[in-house]
């Protein structure tokens, strides 16, 4: 198999391994595994080629006598790829997370104008579902949407600055001072905590009601018993 991005620079010396999924259309794909099973480890073999744009987004493939035209997408998640030798011990030997997906032979897509207007770049090259039928519309279900943060410009910044510095101006008498959090929370400490000398006359006002309550209690049973 070949994979090249631009043909007058397929002889590069310096070769990157990358892993990802392939998607052909049904009446291909079957072809495509028979010769991946039985030739796929001859990398002379030219019956395959893939020739990236200068997007890198999209590009054609041809197979035997079969041009396709193919779009790369992002899948939802990482993948980790496992390799095993004796069926026992596995072994990590890559990450995927992208997806070519090719058309099938002299299909021309009519919606790729409109979807280029209508969607931005990065939501164009986003897969929605996952590799497996359970996973469909996975993006959605389990992976929300990343809040953006609102900045200001620069410009409505010094407009807001000038609005006060103005009003500055235009008062009578203006009176700051700076206060840390710190200082805060220490004063709002002091002023929950009640002070000793209301704590002992708590105290001992309730001394007092027990005292009462107690000799009240003492009185009326001795009366009973004078009875």
């Amino acid at each position: 198999m070949k994979i090249s991005s631009n043909p007058s620079n397929s002889n590069d010396g310096n070769e990157w391994e990358n892993h990802f999924i392939m998607r052909f259309p049904p009446e291909i794909a079957t072809k495509v595994r028979q010769f991946v099973e039985r030739d796929g480890h001859q990398t002379s073999n030219d019956r395959l080629a893939i020739n990236f744009d200068n997007s890198l987004r999209t590009g054609t493939i041809q197979f035997e006598h079969d041009t396709m035209r193919f779009t790369l997408y992002d899948l939802p998640c990482v993948i980790e790829i496992m390799k095993t030798l004796d069926n026992k011990t596995v072994y990590k030997i890559a990450d995927l997370c992208q997806m070519i997906v090719a058309n099938a032979p002299k299909y021309e897509s009519k919606k790729e104008g409109v979807e280029e207007g209508a969607e931005s770049k990065s939501d164009r090259f986003q897969w929605p579902d996952g590799i497996c039928p359970p996973l469909k519309n996975v993006r959605k279900k389990r992976f929300r949407k990343i809040k953006k943060k609102k900045y200001m410009d620069v410009a409505d910044v010094e407009r807001e600055l000038k609005r006060l510095l103005r009003s500055d101006l235009e008062s009578v008498s203006v009176r700051w001072e700076v206060v840390s959090a710190a200082e805060n929370e220490e004063a709002e400490a002091k002023q929950a905590e009640p002070t000793n000398a209301e704590a002992m006359d708590e105290a001992t006002s309730q001394h007092d009601d027990l005292y009462e309550y107690g000799l009240s209690l003492s009185e009326s049973e001795d009366e009973q018993t004078n009875f």
